[in-house]
């Protein structure tokens, strides 16, 4: 009995957040930031916060989708900050990315993100992109604001996915 109750708690535990990512562009608010994050509970999850008239987001962007091509086990939480919903279509026609699995925010102000961000334990410094790395607990392993170089990021989600 005590083996089943675990399980069951293990398998309630798992990562609500796979569920959540959408199969389109979906609309979201700045507030529900924190609440996708706390869903990623039980996952590993990169979150990039980004826009496509960041020059910083579209130089890295092809490096991060190299990185995540091949790791099945990481949730990619993209956060659009772009200025309207077409602008971001645009953005991913132009440069044959998929629209899939993407949130754009809708009326974000930098003082509403760097609220919902603080929330999280993150540090938003008014500047994009923001990349974190969560573990399946919830905690920040990894956090970069304009990063130029996403090599410490690699190596850490390869030691996780290795050890798993």
């Amino acid at each position: 009995m005590l083996f089943f109750l675990l399980l069951v708690q293990n398998l309630q535990a798992e990562c609500q957040l796979k569920n959540l990512i959408p199969k389109t562009i979906s609309t979201t608010q700045t507030k529900e930031i924190p609440t996708l994050i706390k869903k990623s509970k039980g996952c590993l999850t990169l979150v990039e916060l980004w826009a496509g008239w960041c020059g910083t987001c579209k130089k890295i962007k092809p490096e991060l989708y190299r990185i995540l091509k091949n790791q099945s086990s990481v949730v990619h939480l993209s956060i659009s900050a772009d200025y309207t919903k077409g602008a971001l279509k645009k953005y991913l026609q132009k440069n044959k990315y998929k629209e899939s699995g993407i949130f754009w925010l809708e009326s974000w102000t930098i003082d509403t993100l760097t609220n919902n961000f603080q929330l999280i334990g993150a540090h938003f410094q008014s500047a994009i992109p923001l990349i974190i790395l969560i573990d399946s607990d919830g905690n920040i392993l990894y956090e970069a604001t304009e990063p130029a170089d996403l090599s410490k990021l690699e190596a850490i989600i390869e030691k996780i996915t290795k050890s798993q």
